[in-house]
């Protein structure tokens, strides 16, 4: 019995391609969105660091309490608290 002989194509491997981008972080169901940094005016060459999560969650709970409950847009609440530290921030470094 002849044996037959087979050959294989060889392939050139597929070019690589660049990874993809990582997909953003889910946002737990419920946690408010982040809101765009709000452009204040800050003099030139001057930082303010960001408030915190912290500092923002007290300020949204105090907010609902000035409104005499909870909001039924929590997430409006922490926008707005964000809004004012940040304002209140770069007020307070112009002033400085």
């Amino acid at each position: 019995m002849a044996t037959r002989k087979t050959t294989r194509s060889r392939t050139t491997p597929a070019p690589e391609t660049p990874a993809a981008p990582p997909a953003p972080k889910a946002r737990r169901p419920g946690a408010p969105r982040r809101a765009q940094r709000v452009g204040t005016e800050v003099p030139a060459g001057l930082t303010i660091a960001p408030p915190t999560e912290e500092e923002i969650r007290v300020r949204a709970y105090f907010l609902s309490l000035e409104r005499g409950g909870p909001s039924p847009d929590p997430a409006a609440d922490w926008l707005r608290a964000e809004q004012e530290l940040v304002a209140s921030r770069a007020a307070g470094a112009a002033h400085s």
